[in-house]
C-alpha cells in the first residue's frame, strides 16, 4: 500500500522501522518543509525580515489555480514572508512556495539549487530539487527517500521547533482577501494521538505522502519520546493516515528512552587522606540516554583509579564508566570530581596516618 515507510527518533537519530528507506520517490509538497527551513535560516542570520511586506509576483500567483493548492496569492498584493509562511505550511499554498523560493533566490533554478545544496549540506543523499512548491511542473518534480525527509525534519525540530505550532492552525481566514482555506492536517490531528506537524503531499507522482512530528509515550514505562513519520507513495489518502498510525503504535509499544546514567546523581565519596578536604564526592561526567527496544539490557561497570592524591583539579577524572550492551562497549563516560582537593600539612598528614594505624591494629586484635 506504501512505497516506502519509516519511524525514527529525531534526537539521537535512531531509525526504530523502515522499508525501502534510501529509495528516492517523489515528495510533493513535503518539498515545503525544505523552503521552510531555508527561510527560517535566513530569519535566523537576519539576512530575511519574517514581518517584511513583498509584492507578490506574476509567477508566484500563477500557481494561483483550482488544480494546484494555492493560497489565493495575486499577483501585485502585500503579504509578509511569517504570512507567505503559513500560507505554505498550512494550506500548502504552491503560490506561497513558490514567492518564497523567489525571495531566497531570486528565480526558481537558482533557488531549487540552493536547495540542493542545503541538502547535501544536511547528509541528504538521495535528494534532488527541481522547485520551492513540490508541484509537477513539464513533467519535472523534487525527489528524496524516507531517509532524507527524516533527516530533514529532524534537522528542521532541532533548530526551528516553533514548526510544531502551525499545526495547531486549522483554519486560515482572511475576510479582507476573500480567502479562506483549511490545514492540510485538521482532519488528522484527532485520528492520531500525538501528532504534532509536519507536511503532507500528493501529486499523481508521488502518490499520497507525510511526513510527521509526534510526541508518543511508551505504553512499557510510561516514558516520553518524540519521534518522526515518514509515509511515501501511498496508494490512498486512507493508506497515508493507516500507515502513519500504525508505525507510532508499534514504536510506542515497543521503544522507550532507557536513562543509563545521570550526571546529577552521585556515584560516591572518595577519600582523599593526603588533602584539607579529606574525600570529594564522585559524579559522572555527563548523562547518557539510550531509544532502544523497552526489553535491551545493558552492563554498566564503574573503573575508579584508588591511588588519586591531593592535590587534585575542579572537574579532574578519577575513572570512566563503562557501558556494555551484547557484549560490545557502546559508550564510556569520565567519573570526575566537580570541586579540587588541595594538599593538606605534614603535620594534619601525620595525624591522619597514626589513626588510620591505629585502626589498623585495633582490627586485627
Amino acid at each position: 500500500e506504501v512505497d516506502a515507510m519509516l519511524i525514527g527518533e529525531p534526537t539521537s537519530g535512531k531509525i526504530l522501522i523502515e522499508k525501502n528507506s534510501d529509495k528516492p520517490l517523489g515528495i510533493a509538497s513535503m518539498t515545503k518543509l525544505m523552503t521552510y527551513y531555508m527561510v527560517k535560516k535566513g530569519i535566523a542570520e537576519g539576512t530575511i525580515d519574517p514581518k517584511k511586506s513583498v509584492t507578490i509576483s506574476p509567477s508566484a500567483a500563477a500557481f494561483n489555480f483550482s488544480a494546484s493548492s494555492n493560497y489565493g496569492l495575486v499577483a501585485g498584493e502585500k503579504r509578509t514572508i511569517d504570512q507567505l509562511l503559513m500560507g505554505m505550511m498550512v494550506v500548502s499554498g504552491n503560490d506561497a512556495a513558490a514567492m518564497l523560493g523567489e525571495i531566497l533566490a531570486g528565480d526558481e533554478r537558482t533557488c531549487a539549487e540552493r536547495m540542493n545544496q542545503q541538502a547535501k549540506a544536511l547528509g541528504m543523499r538521495n535528494t534532488h530539487f527541481v522547485n520551492a512548491s513540490g508541484f509537477t511542473v513539464n513533467g519535472k518534480y523534487n525527489t528524496a527517500s524516507a531517509r532524507d525527509m527524516f533527516i530533514l525534519a529532524s534537522a528542521l525540530l532541532k533548530e526551528f521547533p516553533e514548526v510544531r505550532e502551525l499545526a495547531k492552525i486549522k483554519t486560515i481566514n482572511e475576510p479582507e482577501r476573500k480567502f479562506v482555506g483549511r490545514s492540510t492536517l485538521s482532519a488528522t490531528t484527532v485520528q492520531i494521538p500525538g501528532l504534532e506537524g509536519l507536511k503532507t503531499g500528493m501529486t499523481d507522482e508521488a502518490g499520497y505522502c507525510f511526513t510527521g512530528a509526534l510526541s508518543l509515550t511508551s505504553s512499557s514505562d510510561g516514558s516520553a519520546f518524540d519521534a518522526i513519520t515518514v509515509v511515501m507513495g501511498a496508494r490512498t489518502n486512507d493508506a497515508r493516515w493507516r500507515t502513519t498510525k500504525e508505525l507510532a503504535d508499534l514504536a510506542a509499544g515497543s521503544f522507550s528512552h532507557v536513562s543509563l546514567v545521570d550526571a546529577e546523581k552521585p556515584i560516591q565519596r572518595y577519600d582523599v587522606p593526603s588533602s584539607k578536604e579529606e574525600s570529594v564526592i564522585l559524579y559522572p561526567a555527563s548523562s547518557y540516554s539510550v531509544f532502544t527496544y523497552s526489553n535491551q539490557t545493558f552492563d554498566i561497570r564503574y573503573q575508579i583509579d584508588k591511588n588519586k592524591k591531593a592535590p587534585t583539579a575542579e572537574e579532574e577524572k578519577f575513572g570512566e564508566i563503562l557501558i556494555y550492551q551484547n557484549g560490545e562497549m557502546v559508550k564510556m563516560i569520565d567519573i570526575v570530581s566537580h570541586k579540587p582537593t588541595t594538599q593538606a600539612g605534614i603535620f594534619t598528614r601525620m595525624k591522619r596516618a597514626a589513626t588510620d594505624f591505629a585502626h589498623f591494629v585495633l582490627n586485627l586484635l
